[in-house]
């Protein structure tokens, strides 16, 4: 539904994935993939929101968007875990991503 609205192949699409409690970042990784989507994590544990650490992952369509120097710098990979299975409308297990 996100990706429709996104305006062109270099567009990105920002998701917050701070949680104290849950690693939503595999899943974000897995819907990537099967979106066909690049991606870069953005995390910050010396950036302070409400005395929580801030983790953002970066998609786009096109993967050079996210291959800029400012990204890069500030940017690492998602760790896959083959072991999940991707969340639908049908299905998802929180107790999957427990920290």
């Amino acid at each position: 539904m996100y990706l429709k609205h996104l305006r062109s192949n270099n567009s990105i699409l920002a998701i917050h994935v701070t949680n104290r409690s849950l690693d939503l970042s595999g899943e974000v990784a897995l819907l990537a993939r099967e979106s066909h989507l690049s991606l870069v994590r953005i995390y910050r544990p010396w950036l302070r929101s409400f005395s929580s650490k801030t983790d953002w992952i970066l998609l786009s369509r096109d993967s050079e968007t996210l291959n800029t120097p400012l990204i890069r710098a500030a940017g690492s990979g998602v760790r896959w875990r083959s072991d999940l299975p991707v969340w639908t409308d049908e299905f998802s297990n929180l107790l999957s991503v427990l920290r």
